[in-house]
């Protein structure tokens, strides 16, 4: 489920730049100043921390971009290296069967000796 980025619809400059049409039975223009300065701060505040969140949210994915793509290349690394352990893994048993046939070669070329021929010759 993807969560939708709700953006901030006032800045802490469209708050101070506000400006009010004066009516004749009104408030304090100072109290309501007073008032939007405040506002203003913890306005800043929240601001600052969004602007703040939003980039280390903005790190974190691609951070995990990264991740994924390293992710990615061991598991084709790992699909390889199976392959090669399986390949190794059948080399060692045609090893033990080569053993086997040089030792019988190897009884051949002795029983050719004792007959009297020299098994280097023969093509």
């Amino acid at each position: 489920m993807e969560k939708k980025i709700i953006s901030l619809q006032l800045n802490s400059n469209d708050i101070l730049n506000k400006y009010f049409q004066g009516s004749t039975p009104g408030y304090n223009a100072l109290d309501v100043d007073e008032y939007l300065d405040q506002i203003i701060r913890d306005y800043e505040t929240v601001e600052s921390n969004y602007l703040f969140q939003k980039k280390y949210v903005d790190e974190l994915l691609s951070e995990i971009l990264t991740l994924k793509k390293t992710i990615e290349g061991l598991e084709i690394e790992n699909k390889s290296l199976k392959t090669k352990l399986s390949g190794i893994s059948d080399i060692s048993k045609v090893n033990s069967t080569n053993i086997d046939l040089l030792k019988r070669i190897n009884a051949l070329e002795k029983t050719l000796w004792k007959l009297g021929v020299n098994p280097t010759n023969i093509k």
